[in-house]
């Protein structure tokens, strides 16, 4: 029976049932282009595995027979990555798909190593460290924690391991004490900033080591103002107050419980763009603690901090309660064969609120949310497959699934399997070749997953089926480092933004990266 082929999508349709031949999985060295044997190839279905191969020496994987549908894939061995999958959240697989062959870039993973010191050049331990990555759009670039954190020994020592290549900063977050007097902040490597951070690129199987990091710096700049609109505690009337890093890390700079009417302060701000958030009643520090239940009190603002000292002054508001449809786009029922809607969830795009999950009525068709603070939250399913879907809020649709919730709101959810296509040619500069490689595409709000599609004899790539939203697009001669997913780092005449909408194609060209 002849060999038919596994090939990546962002979204799928509809679906047979018939089983399908055999397939293959390619795994390759990104560096060397090489097999890696040893890799195990992993598929599940709703969240059971339904095979599990191992490569052999070519780095080739036989799957058996297979019922056609939509499975999720995991390549793994110790030392390597999936630079498609760099947090190993799987990649969604379309059976039966179109010829040729599944070709997953495994890199060799990276190390940094440092010390952490006090102000005093003392080393400092039990300091969390974590790795950042750049992701966005170049206008609108945000730092995101990478990776598994790791924390300084008694030395002050940390080593972060198992990362793809690509380009990294540091931070550091020192260890709290009582966080109510005794405010902490992040630093990163280089003047200490994040405006300031120095990234640093990391190539397949390197230790980059001595990456040193002083946690304290003072800064002459301070933030501070009134909370208003306090309800009246059992024990105290207070407010807790939140200075994050707006785009940054899910880590306060600083915390602060209010004084008598209301007043905070915060001290040593580095210059940079925040978020203060304030809630009420108090229960804890912890993100998935403020703000508990119906009468609970919100309130943010973002501060853009230069070099004078700013003062915000903030009056709390009641938590909302969001109420919702989820219904099914009738061009595409008959094709339609979504799961997973559950659950649904609010996640925060205001650095530091948390996540929030829909309740669903027993039909499914509708949803509720309460105790939601008032701000912008994504909206997505994890665990959706078959199709995607999109948001409208009142009579308009939602980009990017993003809403703004500022009071009661009424929401639909729209469960699709339009798509769109992206297709375009890439050229090389001039008296080049004809160029050969790869177009990859991601997208512009995720932190890791991206596709891949050959660019081919003529010098055109084309990429179909893709989920509505903003994607970023480069080309690149060979897969060898996650940097490509950082927008910073990237040539600009190699990459691009683009808005995919459902049911329409458009044409994206560019030039090639040259290494």
């Amino acid at each position: 029976m002849p060999t038919q082929i596994l090939l990546l999508y962002l979204v799928f349709g509809g679906l047979i049932s018939v089983p399908v031949a055999a397939e293959v999985v390619v795994c390759l060295d990104s560096s060397t282009g090489q097999g890696v044997s040893g890799a195990t190839v992993t598929l599940s279905r709703q969240s059971n595995v339904v095979v599990e191969a191992e490569t052999d020496a070519g780095g080739r994987a036989a799957l058996p027979e297979l019922p056609p549908g939509i499975y999720v894939v995991r390549v793994d061995k110790p030392g390597y990555i999936d630079l498609q999958d760099p947090q190993s959240r799987g990649r969604q697989l379309r059976l039966p798909p179109p010829s040729g062959t599944v070709h997953t870039y495994l890199s060799r993973t990276a190390v940094i190593t440092g010390a952490i010191f006090d102000a005093e050049g003392r080393p400092l331990s039990g300091a969390r460290v974590v790795a950042i990555v750049r992701r966005g759009t170049a206008s609108e670039a945000g730092l995101i924690e990478f990776g598994r954190a790791a924390h300084s020994d008694d030395r002050g020592m940390y080593r972060l391991h198992g990362l793809p290549p690509g380009h990294y900063s540091v931070a550091a977050i020192p260890p709290r004490g009582d966080v109510s007097t005794d405010p902490f902040m992040p630093t990163f490597y280089g003047p200490g900033s994040p405006a300031e951070a120095i990234f640093m690129q990391i190539m397949p199987g390197e230790t980059r080591s001595s990456v040193d990091l002083t946690v304290a710096r003072a800064w002459p700049i301070s933030i501070s103002g009134t909370i208003t609109g306090i309800p009246d505690g059992e024990d105290r009337r207070e407010a807790a107050v939140a200075l994050v890093a707006k785009r940054g890390l899910r880590a306060p700079i600083a915390y602060a419980l209010t004084g008598p009417e209301g007043a905070y302060t915060f001290d040593n701000v580095p210059p940079g763009d925040y978020a203060v958030i304030a809630w009420a009643p108090f229960q804890g520090w912890e993100p998935h603690v403020h703000a508990i239940g119906k009468e609970g009190r919100t309130a943010a603002v973002n501060v853009p901090v230069s070099s004078a000292n700013a003062r915000i002054d903030l009056e709390l508001r009641p938590v909302v309660q969001v109420e919702g449809q989820i219904v099914l786009d009738n061009a595409n029922l008959n094709r339609s064969e979504c799961r997973g809607i559950e659950p649904l969830t609010f996640r925060s795009a205001d650095a530091w609120f948390g996540a929030w999950s829909a309740v669903h009525s027993p039909d499914g068709k509708r949803f509720t949310v309460t105790s939601l603070p008032v701000g912008a939250y994504r909206i997505h399913a994890p665990q959706l497959e078959g199709c995607h879907l999109s948001i409208r809020q009142g009579e308009k649709a939602a980009p990017s699934g993003t809403v703004h919730v500022d009071a009661s709101a009424s929401l639909t959810v729209v469960l699709s399997t339009a798509t769109g296509e992206v297709s375009g040619e890439v050229h090389a500069e001039d008296g080049a070749p004809r160029p050969t490689g790869f177009v990859l595409l991601a997208r512009a709000d995720e932190t890791g997953r991206l596709e891949l599609m050959p660019i081919d004899g003529e010098g055109r790539y084309r990429f179909g089926d893709i989920q509505p939203g903003t994607y970023r697009l480069t080309a690149v001669e060979r897969v060898d480092t996650a940097g490509i997913m950082d927008p910073l780092a990237v040539p600009p005449d190699s990459a691009m933004t683009i808005t995919v909408e459902a049911g329409k194609s458009q044409t994206a060209n560019m030039r090639m990266i040259r290494k």
